[in-house]
């Protein structure tokens, strides 16, 4: 179980099941980072891409599934980013962008169910 403490501090993932919020905030350097969620509803991976005008998420389930209303991210770079973007599976679906401090929060217009076949992507842009 302290392994498990151990991964979970180093991909910051917290999702709060009753406002459908996911915090997922790395702590390791790199442009590229991946890790993997589990949920009483499944399981999946995460991954974050980082550009000098970008920073990228994808959230997939490999088993079950993770309902979406919102998403947390650390904030990369001095400027915040200006836009955000979003897809479940081929489906473009509304995003807002939010800056609380340091975090980066994106509101989507409605709840996102991410299945396997519908993994969800964010791009936020300069």
């Amino acid at each position: 179980m302290s392994s498990w403490a151990l991964i979970v501090a180093l991909n910051g993932f917290h999702y709060a099941g009753a406002e459908r919020r996911l915090t997922f905030t790395p702590r390791m350097p790199g442009s590229v980072f991946r890790s993997h969620w589990v949920l009483p509803s499944g399981w999946g991976s995460l991954a974050q891409t980082l550009a000098p005008a970008s920073q990228r998420v994808e959230i997939q389930a490999i088993e079950g599934s993770m309902t979406l209303a919102s998403l947390v991210l650390n904030g990369v770079g001095k400027v915040p980013p200006r836009t955000a973007s979003a897809t479940l599976g081929k489906e473009m679906v509304g995003a807002q962008l939010y800056v609380e401090g340091e975090r980066r929060v994106i509101g989507f217009d409605r709840e996102l169910r991410i299945e396997p076949d519908r993994a969800l992507t964010v791009t936020l842009r300069l």
